[in-house]
């Protein structure tokens, strides 16, 4: 699981907490992973939807727990319906403004854009169990790292993506870079014209206040 302590909000009052919506695919997600998950979501803010998704006649474990909304998914001819399920109830999640912070628990490659919308829109999201992705070496062609001398300040910003792994919207690098104005630490007017001044180490997408900030390899 990724480290999120960088964003924690255990110490904040339950009223300024993000609310978090926790979405399972239970087929492919152990029940024996439940402390992991209320764990992470914690970190993340108060959790105010528990949802499982899984064929429950083949999960009796997830079927049995109460402390999560367990959603009855078929499966038919050995395709199971939790993933369409799950989509479509994050989605009413989203557009009903029932959370800000998604927690995704599965390793299906099939919900890449499902996230990808929902942080479009403005949304947090943690997706754990993301299938890997190959990356393939050519043996006849040798690139040499790229090597950036960070300032105290981008590398105080490194420090902060990286920990989040999913970036940070603009909305909350404003929050966490508390201390001296945006102009004292930048010297330009907002952190959007200071990202847009080094596009060599930073990518940004969307628009507003939910804009996604990413940073590129140093």
């Amino acid at each position: 699981m990724n480290d999120l302590s960088s964003q924690s909000s255990l110490h904040l009052p339950i009223a300024q907490k993000p609310r978090v919506a926790i979405l399972v695919d239970g087929d492919n997600v152990s029940h024996s992973a439940l402390a992991g998950i209320e764990a992470k979501a914690a970190v993340l803010g108060n959790p105010i939807l528990r949802r499982v998704y899984a064929d429950m006649g083949l999960r009796k474990d997830w079927a049995a727990e109460t402390s999560y909304l367990a959603i009855h998914c078929t499966t038919t001819a050995g395709k199971n319906r939790a993933d369409m399920h799950l989509v479509v109830g994050a989605m009413d999640i989203a557009h009903r403004g029932l959370a800000t912070h998604f927690l995704i628990l599965s390793d299906d490659r099939d919900f890449g854009p499902l996230v990808a919308h929902l942080r479009e829109i403005g949304m947090q999201v943690d997706w754990v169990g993301k299938p890997k992705v190959a990356i393939r070496k050519s043996p006849a062609i040798t690139v040499a790292p790229k090597v950036t001398a960070l300032s105290p300040l981008d590398h105080r910003i490194y420090i902060l993506l990286n920990a989040a792994k999913t970036g940070f919207t603009l909305f909350h690098i404003g929050n966490a870079m508390k201390g001296e104005t945006v102009q004292k630490q930048t010297a330009k007017a907002s952190w959007r014209a200071y990202f847009q001044s080094k596009p060599e180490l930073y990518s940004l997408i969307g628009a507003g206040a939910a804009t996604l900030v990413t940073m590129k390899n140093p």
